[in-house]
């Protein structure tokens, strides 16, 4: 994905990625804690500032959202929304993913 978003901007496309604020102690803090395998408060930040690097337009968080949203193609008919309510440790992959689409199906 991360390699994808050179191409999609030279393409026109327009990519959004909202991330966790790097300067908020706490704040980065309690996401490490919250991942199933943390890889210490220094490597997420370095992740994030690392994904600021690559993007051109930048909005930070300053709490950890619930849920993550990927949109797909939104400005055609059959675009896509996918989201995925983020678990505390899940045994597997966190559920529940929901994908709605715009186009005559529904989806």
């Amino acid at each position: 994905m991360r390699s994808d978003l050179p191409r999609i901007l030279r393409n026109g496309g327009r990519v959004r990625v909202l991330i966790l604020d790097p300067t908020d102690e706490s704040l980065i803090s309690t996401a490490d804690r919250q991942r199933t395998h943390s890889q210490g408060v220094e490597n997420l930040r370095q992740r994030v500032l690392t994904t600021l690097q690559d993007l051109t337009t930048i909005r930070v968080l300053s709490s950890i959202p619930t849920a993550g949203f990927n949109c797909l193609d939104m400005s055609k008919t059959n675009g896509l929304v996918c989201v995925q309510h983020y678990e505390f440790h899940p045994d597997g992959e966190a559920a529940p993913i929901r994908s709605a689409g715009r186009g005559p199906s529904g989806g």
